[in-house]
Formats: structure tokens, sequence, C-alpha cells
């Protein structure tokens, strides 16, 4: 069985507008989307320092998260008001 690493910096949840289609000559598909809780995933993964998933208040809420999680209050690019999130500590190493 192969491993698959994965990275989750940065979550959030809310509207956004999705896209499917085919790139190039190949198989390939990609998916697009777009929207304002897409950004602020983008942003919330641009914050975080390795060994930390910065979550949206919305989204860990949505979540019902039991696990205790540090509260932050970001100012991020592009957002008007500060965005209320929780920091979870995971260990970075496999």
């Amino acid at each position: 069985m192969k491993n698959i690493e994965l990275k989750i910096d940065g979550m959030s949840c809310g509207h956004c507008v999705g896209a499917v289609g085919k790139a190039g000559d190949g198989d390939m598909v990609e998916f697009t989307a777009i929207g304002d809780s897409v950004n602020i995933a983008a942003r919330l993964a641009s914050v975080a320092q390795t060994g930390e998933v910065v979550i949206s208040e919305e989204a860990f809420s949505a979540a019902g998260a039991g696990t205790d999680a540090e509260q932050r209050e970001l100012t991020l690019k592009g957002v008007s008001a500060p965005v209320k999130v929780r920091v979870l500590r995971v260990d970075p190493t496999p």
C-alpha cells in the first residue's frame, strides 16, 4: 500500500462557486473554487506556522470540534474585518 502525505494549513467554510474543466490534451481534470471563504482559507494557510492548522471560527464550530484550540483574531489581506480563528497544534513528523 502506498503512503499518501497530506498537508492542511488553513480551513474555512461558507459559500463558493466551483467549476470543473479539462486541462490540456490529456486526461487531467482541474477543479477551481472561488469566493470569500476560499480566499480566507488560502490566507489562513499562508499564516499557519509549521505544526499548525488555522481554522476559521465558523468552520471550527460547524465541525463540532471538541478539542482545545488557541483562539486568535487575525487581520488578513483582502478581508475588511478581522477574522476570528482557532489554531490547532499538530505533530508534523510522520
